[in-house]
Order: structure tokens, then C-alpha cells, then sequence
């Protein structure tokens, strides 16, 4: 039998006598097809039928540090962990966050603390367990304003890509995946169709935080019961196991010698204001600062309510709310909106304007209505949406401080 070199010489060469060639090197390679064949199928054999698929995690019990750990499948409200066993990676994450991460816990129990009651609300209504509402504690630390690294946003650390997809708008007005409602709405869909997708809370966990394509590779690589033994990101078993001991410790604040989170009803109330309103009138409407509006309001990414929306729903101090609307009214409409106003001198340019203060072009042009080819005539006016009272407090501030991260290998 001749080998495919000798066929492909041979065929080059001569350029005759191919399909007998052909023939002799396919009859040659006959016995190495069914292995190949054996080899394809044999993954998806022990992928469906073993205990990898998440089908087959449904009710494991598995080992790690000597104790067992049962996770309850009973439906989306049942609990994640109801047997929470402390040892190994969790008991050195306990002692962490009551530890040396104890001062950035109790920050971000304080972040929390505004929102917490009304994420737990939609995420009861959307069917989770409110438990994991506490994700957001690791996450972010409860910071609206956080962001990762990799671009990640807001107390769900959303990236771009899959905050659109689960419907949060992000444009130069607003970003939604810092407002931590509509953030929160778009978390539970998610973390729902990732206990649809693994049958299973904590790998629906690790997913949310590593990737859904990261931990079904995973279980391909290691076919086991045991997630904590699964070859996941270090970050993310760092993550699981955080959870398991941040879980343990809301559950029983007194004794790890924290105080339990305040829950009740939400320090803020919702009015709805018009179109490009900026956050210093509405400060002055309320009697406080433009900072209070605007960490009540974190999605507002220019100091003002986007132009785009004839009305908008904005977050007040709930003390605010009875004086709101006659002290809103009696300040004109046209001093609602304290934008920067440029002169146009001879030589400006669009881009020019637009680099000077920051502003994208085509948004000057929309508000401007300019139309191509974006002439600029000496003389004319042009209004920028940046705030200038906005911009004299907020420029190089982040509303609610450095952020101390919780998760750091130990």
C-alpha cells in the first residue's frame, strides 16, 4: 500500500493513474477512520450520560476539606447552600472578610444598604433566592461606580456586550449598568438563564462571574460532582467560595461581630422630571448637594437628564419628596438646564470645539442642529451639555471614594 506522500508524488509527477492511487491510499487509511470515529464520540458519550453535564450535577453531593456539602435544587427559590460548611478555602475567606477585609466589608454593607431591600425584592419577584443578591457585595463592593479592569461596570459588573443584550441602554447620557435597579433586573434574568442553562446555583454563580463557555469547558476537561474541584479561573473559585463564607456571615452577623444590614423601605423616592433637567437644579429643588442626586442617580453620566427621553425618573432623598415639585416649579424652565456656552471664534472647527471641552462632535451637532458639512460661522452660539456647576464639583471625583476590592488571593 502506498502512503499519501508517495500518492502525492506520484500524482504530481505523472499526473496519471490518480484514482487508482487514490484508492490504495484511502483502503491504506481504512483502519484509522473508526478509531477516529470512536475517539469523536466517546467525549460526548461521558459528557451526557457521566456526571459532568449539568444535568447529572442536579442534587451532588460533594467533598472538599473532609466535609459534605449538599446543594438543593428545589426549584429557583430554594437555597444555594443549605448545608454551609466552613473549612478549607471557605474558613480562610471567613477569616479574611473578619479580618483584614473587615473595614472594606463594613464599607460595602453601607453601599448596600440603600439599594439592598429593593434588589432583594425584584429578585424574589423574578423567582432567585434573595441571598444572591449578596453576589453584588463581592462583585463591587455595592459601589454603582465600580469598575474592573477589563471594563466591567456597576454593583453587577456588566460588560458591555452582555449588558446590551439583556436590554441596559449605554450612550453618552446615561449608563444603565451603573443604575443599580435596572442593573439588578438585567442580573436576575441572567443569573436565571444560567441556572436554566446548569441546572445547578453554583456553577450558574461561576459562570455569571468566569463566563458560561469557561466553565462548560471546564466540566468537559474534568467530568466531576465536586465544583470546587472543577478547573475553574482562580478568581472564580475565590469567588465561590467568598460567597459561601459572605452567606454565612449574614446569616449570623452577631456572631462574627458585624452588625446585621439595616432592611426596610428605600431612603429615596422616584418623581419624574423633563428632559435634559440638570442635577444641580434638582439639588436645589431638594435642599442638598449636587453629590447626594447624583449617588442616588449614577447612571447620569453628564450631570443632566438625557435629551433624548421627554420625561425621566429620577431617585430624591426621601425627606425631599413633600417639598420637591413647588420648589421645582418655581424655578423658570429655562434656568433648568445650566449648560456651557461656546462663542464661535474665526477658525473654530466642530472638532476643535469638540476636543476643547470633551464633548463628542455628533453630539454637538444633534444639539445644535448642525448638518453637514458642520460649518461653524463666526458669531454663532453653541450650546455644550456639560453643566458647568456640575462640572466645577465633579471633575476628578469619584462620588463615593476610593474602592478597596474583596476579593485578593490569600
Amino acid at each position: 500500500m502506498r502512503s499519501v506522500g508517495g500518492f502525492w508524488r506520484k500524482w504530481r509527477k505523472e499526473g496519471i493513474g490518480w484514482a487508482d492511487e487514490l484508492q490504495d491510499c484511502l483502503r491504506s487509511l481504512g483502519w484509522i477512520l473508526p478509531l477516529l470515529l470512536l475517539f469523536s464520540f466517546f467525549p460526548i458519550c461521558s459528557t451526557q450520560a457521566g456526571i459532568g453535564h449539568p444535568q447529572a450535577l442536579r442534587g451532588w453531593e460533594g467533598r472538599a476539606g473532609g466535609a459534605t456539602r449538599v446543594v438543593d435544587e428545589r426549584g429557583d427559590q430554594g437555597s444555594i447552600w443549605p448545608e454551609l460548611t466552613v473549612d478549607g478555602q471557605v474558613r480562610s475567606q471567613l477569616r479574611k472578610l473578619t479580618g483584614s477585609g473587615r473595614e472594606s466589608l463594613l464599607k460595602a454593607f453601607r453601599n448596600a444598604e440603600v439599594y439592598l431591600e429593593e434588589v432583594k425584592r425584584l429578585f424574589e419577584q423574578a423567582g432567585l433566592p434573595p441571598e444572591l443578591s449578596y453576589l453584588a457585595v463581592l462583585e463591587s463592593a455595592f459601589d454603582p461606580f465600580a469598575r474592573s479592569r477589563s471594563g466591567a461596570v456597576g454593583i453587577w459588573q456588566f460588560m458591555e456586550s452582555t449588558a446590551r443584550l439583556f436590554g441596559l441602554e449605554i450612550n453618552w447620557w446615561v449608563d444603565e449598568r451603573r443604575d443599580p435597579e435596572k442593573a439588578s433586573l438585567a442580573a436576575a434574568r441572567y443569573l436565571r438563564r444560567l441556572r436554566r442553562q446548569f441546572d445547578s446555583w453554583p456553577l450558574a454563580v461561576a459562570a455569571y462571574n468566569a463566563g458560561e463557555a469557561r466553565v462548560m469547558k471546564a466540566i468537559r476537561a474534568r467530568p466531576t460532582a465536586d465544583i470546587w474541584t472543577l478547573p475553574l479561573p482562580r478568581e472564580t473559585r475565590l469567588l465561590l467560595s467568598a460567597f459561601v463564607a459572605l452567606t454565612k456571615i449574614l446569616e449570623e452577623p452577631a456572631a462574627c461581630a458585624f452588625p446585621s444590614l439595616l432592611e426596610g423601605s428605600p431612603a429615596y423616592a422616584k418623581v419624574v422630571v423633563e428632559a435634559c433637567t440638570d442635577v444641580t437644579v434638582i439639588a436645589r429643588a431638594c435642599d442638598t448637594s449636587p453629590e447626594e442626586i447624583l449617588n442616588l442617580n449614577p447612571e447620569l453620566k453628564q450631570g443632566c437628564t438625557p435629551p433624548d427621553r421627554e420625561l425621566y425618573e429620577l431617585r430624591i432623598p426621601l425627606r425631599a419628596l413633600e417639598r420637591f415639585e413647588e420648589a421645582l416649579s418655581q424655578i423658570p424652565p429655562q434656568e433648568r438646564v445650566i449648560w456651557a456656552r461656546h462663542r464661535v471664534r474665526k477658525g473654530d472647527s466642530l472638532s476643535g470645539v469638540a476636543r476643547r471641552y470633551g464633548v463628542p462632535a455628533r453630539i454637538i451637532a444633534q444639539l445644535n442642529e448642525l448638518h453637514p458639512p458642520y460649518v461653524l460661522k463666526a458669531g454663532m452660539e453653541l450650546c455644550l451639555p456639560i453643566p458647568q456647576e456640575f462640572r466645577r464639583w465633579a471633575k476628578g471625583r469619584s462620588p463615593l471614594g476610593p474602592r478597596h476590592p474583596l476579593l485578593r488571593p490569600i
